[in-house]
C-alpha cells in the first residue's frame, strides 16, 4: 500500500510539474509575441516618419497592384493590370527620378573588374489604416544596378573604380540603411527599365534599374530607442511633414589601447630587462622586413596585428596565435608573425612565478593620410572634368557628386585628427601591471578650436579603480593639437575617447 501511495503521489507531482511547464511556455510565448508585435509597431512609425511621401505612395500603390494581380482570376486580367501600373509609374515618376529615397542595401559586390554592382530594397511602409488594404507578404521592391558588364552596355549603371561614388561605397556595407538619389530608364512594359525574368515577378517583386548617384548613411536612434541592426535614426521635426529632414551623423569615438607595443600574462616579477630586450629584437625585425603591401599604400587606412606567443621556461616559444583588426592584409599579419618567430630567447629568470609566461605583441599600422589625400585629390579631378561635360538636365547629379567629394573630405580631415589624438593619448600610458581585457573607460571630451577641452565628462567608468586611475594619469600630460580648419564649424568639437587594455 505505501508503495502504491508513492506511485500515484509521483504521478501527481509530474503532472502538476507539466501543467506549471506549459502554462510557462504559453506565457513566454504571449510575451514575445507582443513584443515583437509592438517592435514592429514602432519600427513602421519610424519609417513613417523618415521615408518621403512620394516614395510611401510609390510603395502602397504598388503593393495593392501586387495584391490584385495576385488574386486576378486570368491572364487578361493580369496584362490590364500591368498595363495599368504602367500609367500610374509614368504619372508619379514624370522624370524617372528617385531623389533622397530611403532603402537597406541588400547587395554590394563588385565584377572581376572592380565594377560595383548594387541592390537597395525599399521598405513597406504599413499605414494605420492597413487593415483595409491588405499587402501580401510575399511583396517586395528593389532598385538596382545590372549584375554584369554585358547586360550593362547601354546603361552604364555599374560603378567604376576610381569615382567619387566607387570609392565612397567603400563605407558602406550590406544591411545598412541609406538614403540614395538615382535615375531610372525607359521601360517599354512598366514605363520603368525593370529586370525581372517574367511578369509575375515583375508585379510582385520587380526589380527597377537604376544609375545611382549619391548615397549617405543614415544613423538610426530616435529618442534613445533603436530600429533593427546596429544604426539609428535622428529626425528633426518640421511643420511641413512633405519636407522632412534627416540628420545624418557620424561617430567620434576614438578607440585607444592602454598597451602599446605589448601585454603580459605575469607582471609578478623583474620582467623590464627580459621583455625590453625582446621587444626590441621584434621591432627590429618588424622594422627591417615590413610589409610590403603597407608601404606601397595599398592599404593606407592602417589596423592593428596582435601576435600572442608562449614562452616556456627554458625560453622555448611556440602556440603562437594572430589575430588582426582594421584593413589588414595577410602579408601584414604574417610579417607581424614572423617578427616574433625570429627572435632567440634565453631561459626565463629563476624567480618567474610560473612554468610560462604569454605576451602580446601589438604592431599598429598608422594611417598614411598623404596616400589617402592624394586619391581624393585624383577623384576630384576626375569629377571635375567630368562635370565640364554635363548639361543642365544632369546638374542635379554633379551636384551630389561634389557633395560627396567633399563628405571624403571632411571624412579624412576628421579621421587624421582622430589619428593624432589617438597617438597622442597612448604615447602617455606606461603599463606596469595586467589589467583585465575586458575593462574599459569611456570619456567625452569637447574641444575648441585651439584644441583647448573645454568640457570632459566621465561616460563610463572602468570597473577597475587602478586602471581608471592609470588611465587618467596618462590623458593628463597629453597635449591637444589644435582642430582642423575644415573641422571649425564643428565647434566645440566632440569626441569619444574609448580606452581599453
Amino acid at each position: 500500500k505505501i508503495i502504491y501511495k508513492m506511485g500515484i503521489q509521483k504521478k501527481k507531482l509530474v503532472i502538476l510539474l507539466f501543467i506549471c511547464f506549459n502554462a510557462f511556455i504559453f506565457t513566454a510565448y504571449s510575451q514575445k509575441k507582443e513584443t515583437s508585435k509592438r517592435n514592429k509597431k514602432y519600427s513602421q512609425k519610424i519609417l513613417r516618419d523618415i521615408v518621403p511621401l512620394k516614395q510611401q505612395n510609390f510603395m502602397k500603390n504598388l503593393g495593392v497592384f501586387a495584391v490584385q494581380y495576385k488574386t486576378s482570376t486570368n491572364a487578361i486580367q493580369k496584362f490590364l493590370l500591368r498595363e495599368k501600373r504602367k500609367l500610374f509609374l509614368k504619372e508619379q515618376l514624370k522624370d524617372r527620378l528617385m531623389q533622397e529615397w530611403v532603402g537597406r542595401i541588400l547587395k554590394l559586390q563588385t565584377t572581376e573588374n572592380g565594377k560595383a554592382l548594387l541592390e537597395i530594397e525599399l521598405p513597406v511602409i504599413h499605414q494605420d489604416n492597413d487593415d483595409e488594404i491588405p499587402i501580401d507578404t510575399n511583396f517586395r521592391v528593389s532598385v538596382e544596378t545590372w549584375k554584369n558588364s554585358q547586360t550593362d552596355l547601354d546603361y552604364k549603371t555599374l560603378i567604376l573604380p576610381e569615382t567619387p561614388l566607387h570609392a565612397w561605397l567603400a563605407n558602406f556595407n550590406e544591411g545598412e540603411w541609406v538614403v540614395f538619389s538615382g535615375n531610372s530608364f525607359a521601360g517599354e512594359k512598366d514605363y520603368l527599365k525593370e529586370a525581372s525574368p517574367n511578369e509575375t515577378d515583375a508585379m510582385l517583386a520587380p526589380r527597377f534599374i537604376l544609375k545611382f548617384k549619391f548615397f549617405e548613411k543614415i544613423d538610426l536612434s530616435l529618442e534613445g530607442q533603436t530600429l533593427e541592426g546596429n544604426t539609428s535614426i535622428t529626425k528633426k521635426t518640421e511643420k511641413n511633414r512633405g519636407s522632412k529632414s534627416i540628420g545624418l551623423r557620424t561617430s567620434n569615438t576614438i578607440t585607444i589601447r592602454y598597451y602599446k607595443y605589448y601585454r603580459l600574462s605575469n607582471y609578478d616579477w623583474d620582467y623590464r630587462r627580459y621583455i625590453d630586450r625582446f621587444n626590441q629584437l621584434v621591432r627590429y625585425n618588424w622594422n627591417n622586413h615590413p610589409p610590403a603591401d603597407y608601404l606601397d599604400g595599398s592599404n593606407p587606412k592602417g589596423g592593428e596585428v596582435f601576435v600572442t606567443v608562449t614562452i616556456k621556461r627554458d625560453g622555448r616559444l611556440n602556440k603562437f596565435q594572430v589575430n588582426s583588426f582594421g584593413e589588414i592584409s595577410a602579408t601584414m599579419s604574417n610579417s607581424a608573425l614572423e617578427s616574433v618567430r625570429a627572435v632567440s630567447l634565453p631561459p626565463l629568470p629563476e624567480d618567474f612565478p610560473a612554468e610560462e609566461l604569454k605576451v602580446e605583441f601589438r604592431f599598429e599600422h598608422n594611417r598614411i593620410s598623404h596616400l589617402i589625400k592624394k586619391n581624393f585629390k585624383k577623384m576630384e579631378t576626375v569629377n571635375l572634368l567630368r562635370d565640364n561635360k554635363t548639361d543642365d538636365n544632369d546638374s542635379i547629379f554633379s551636384k551630389m557628386e561634389q557633395k560627396i567629394i567633399q563628405k571624403q573630405f571632411l571624412t579624412e580631415a576628421r579621421a587624421s585628427f582622430h589619428e593624432e589624438l589617438k597617438q597622442e593619448f597612448s604615447s602617455h600610458f606606461r603599463a606596469n601591471q595586467r589589467f583585465s581585457p575586458n575593462l574599459e573607460l569611456q570619456i567625452e571630451l569637447s574641444i575648441d578650436v585651439n584644441g583647448k577641452v573645454i568640457e570632459k565628462k566621465l561616460v563610463l567608468p572602468s570597473k577597475s579603480k587602478k586602471f581608471m586611475l592609470a588611465v587618467m594619469n596618462g590623458l593628463g600630460k597629453a597635449r591637444m593639437v589644435s582642430l582642423p580648419k575644415s573641422l571649425h564649424p564643428q565647434a566645440p568639437y566632440s569626441i569619444r575617447l574609448r580606452v581599453i587594455p
